[in-house]
């Protein structure tokens, strides 16, 4: 049975850092982007195929199809997975669904995209209001949420950082 052994929210999906920092940290066998967009658009999915490194497989869903296959018994077999995500509303509606990530942390890395992101926290991360409703439901559904860029920085727990910006 395949097994989620990370969880990250990062606007830029794929990139250097994790091409090359986090894959070995990681030891995955296949990261699933679940994003929308990137999964309809078949140049930002080939950026993906582009940035990810040879081994490690890669599939770029909907949030439809995330759902569909990993709530589906045995469909990634004994694979190790990390997902990634630029929003929060994919994991959430897999939560929802049932679906548990094994490895019971989400670690938020870069998440600058969307024009409704208003709230700085830092350089890395600005939410939006959606967002903050949206952690708050990741925690209550009992996950230890946590800020790391590269994995050789001590991660910070998230939801503190957060409450500085809830009010404003």
């Amino acid at each position: 049975m395949s097994e989620i052994v990370a969880v990250r929210i990062d606007s830029r999906l794929i990139h250097g850092q994790t091409a090359n920092l986090w894959t070995g940290h990681w030891n995955c066998d296949r990261y699933i982007i679940i994003d929308d967009e990137t999964a309809n658009d078949p140049t930002l999915k080939a950026v993906m195929r582009i940035a990810c490194p040879p081994s490690v497989k890669l599939s770029v869903l909907t949030e439809e199809k995330a759902l569909a296959y990993l709530t589906e018994e045995g469909h990634y077999g004994n694979e190790k997975i990390v997902i990634i995500v630029k929003f929060l509303t994919g994991l959430v509606k897999l939560i929802e669904a049932g679906c548990k990530f094994d490895c019971g942390r989400i670690v938020v890395g870069t998440m600058v995209i969307g024009e409704k992101r208003k709230k700085v926290i830092n350089k890395n991360v600005k939410v939006s209001d959606e967002d903050i409703a949206l952690f708050h439901k990741l925690a209550d559904a009992g996950y230890e949420i946590d800020f790391q860029v590269i994995p050789t920085m001590a991660s910070e727990p998230f939801m503190p950082m957060l409450a500085t910006v809830e009010n404003e």
